[in-house]
């Protein structure tokens, strides 16, 4: 437990035991935090800055952030992911307070929010889905995906997924953002 502020400049930080941090988190973008195995817990309750990283629990760890309020891809360059994902049985990304995700304006920025094999993910407060009409939007998009048994992506709240330059279900310039739900996985929405 820290009562410190938790700065992540550049690589990742990986979490294995139970952890909280009360004073601020920030994630600078292009890193990452993810909580590995099913003692692993991150509860991060001080303000919270996340835009730009890549959060993932796995194997049953759980990563909760109550003081996320919004999510953007910022990016920093072209070619650029960004993963919120839940991947295994029992691990949860608890992004409950997020009301807002923007995806990157910049050539293949692109934003895949995945829960996988008996992952959750957490959004429910979660209003729109979105990216901005401005920047080079080609090959870029927001790729929602529940996948397996028992996996659910909670999206009770959203009314608006929007994309500036979706043309074409393929991969090519004009890539379409998309929710899917495959193999008893579940997206659920409002």
């Amino acid at each position: 437990m820290s009562q410190e502020a938790l700065r992540v400049l550049s690589g990742g930080l990986s979490i294995s035991g139970s952890s909280a941090v009360h004073g601020a988190l920030t994630l600078m973008p292009g890193t990452s935090l993810t909580a590995v195995g099913a003692g692993a817990q991150l509860l991060a309750d001080g303000t919270t800055v996340i835009d730009g990283a890549s959060l993932f629990a796995v194997s049953g760890g759980t990563v909760s952030l109550p003081r996320a309020t919004s999510y953007s891809h910022a990016p920093t360059a072209q070619y650029q992911s960004r993963y919120l994902r839940a991947e295994g049985v029992g691990s949860v990304l608890d992004l409950g307070n997020v009301e807002t995700v923007l995806n990157g304006n910049q050539y293949v920025s692109q934003t895949f929010i995945e829960a996988r094999y008996g992952g959750e993910i957490r959004l429910g407060k979660v209003r729109e889905i979105t990216e901005l009409d401005t920047g080079d939007k080609r090959y870029t998009g927001v790729s929602v995906e529940a996948v397996g048994a028992g996996s659910v992506i909670r999206l009770g709240a959203l009314s608006r997924f929007y994309d500036a330059y979706g043309t074409q279900a393929t991969w090519s310039e004009g890539l379409y953002s998309r929710l899917s739900a495959s193999r008893g996985g579940r997206v659920e929405l409002g």
